[in-house]
């Protein structure tokens, strides 16, 4: 008689996948996400298939151990001494300070979206903002027409002394020699009127 229920989907080539995913601080909502399955699958996984939780396990060691760096911690260590020119053990607790680096690190791959470098902004304009701003550029774009032949003669009103003469410059020398004067001379208007 065949098994009653879908296939599993537990493959064996989830586990180095889910060794590095869990490298990088993956919960078990992250894996979920990630094999598409729910929350109770990852669950039964790691309580029924070992080598699957020993890759979870030991990604999240190593996690575990950026996270301690992050923090700063004590770690029991030995110095060797020389005491009365004997050589004595001498053990300690040695402090290794939180590193800023292991800490960002962490944030940024265990809550991507708070913690990422660039933070993305999104804009939404709905359809009547649309129309207000189209119509405000047409009518700014008819005002504008609409002012052309009076900047036009503004224009013309400033420099008149362009409208009537007609400058022309003529070496007294060879022109093929480049020193001498520059003579100007007026000449008839370009405009008519």
């Amino acid at each position: 008689m065949a098994k009653r229920g879908p296939a599993p989907r537990y493959k064996p080539d989830f586990c180095p996948i889910a060794y590095k995913f869990c490298l990088l601080g993956a919960t078990n909502d992250d894996l979920a996400g990630l094999f598409e399955v729910c929350l109770a699958t990852i669950g039964n996984w790691l309580a029924k298939y070992s080598e699957f939780k020993k890759a979870v396990q030991e990604g999240r060691d190593v996690a575990q151990s950026l996270l301690h760096k992050a923090k700063g911690f004590t770690h029991p260590d030995v110095k060797i001494l020389q005491v009365a020119g004997e050589a004595q053990e001498v053990p300690y607790n040695r402090y290794f300070p939180s590193d800023t680096q292991a800490a960002i690190f962490w944030l940024r791959n265990r809550r991507r979206k708070q913690w990422r470098e660039v933070i993305e902004h999104e804009h939404t304009v709905s359809d009547e903002k649309l129309r207000e701003l189209e119509e405000a550029g047409i009518k700014a774009r008819n005002a504008y027409h609409a002012r052309e032949p009076q900047r036009d003669r503004q224009r013309h009103r400033r420099r008149p002394h362009l409208d009537r003469l007609s400058l022309t410059a003529s070496r007294d020398c060879h022109p093929e020699r480049s020193e001498g004067p520059l003579r100007i001379q007026k000449g008839p208007s370009l405009r008519s009127g």
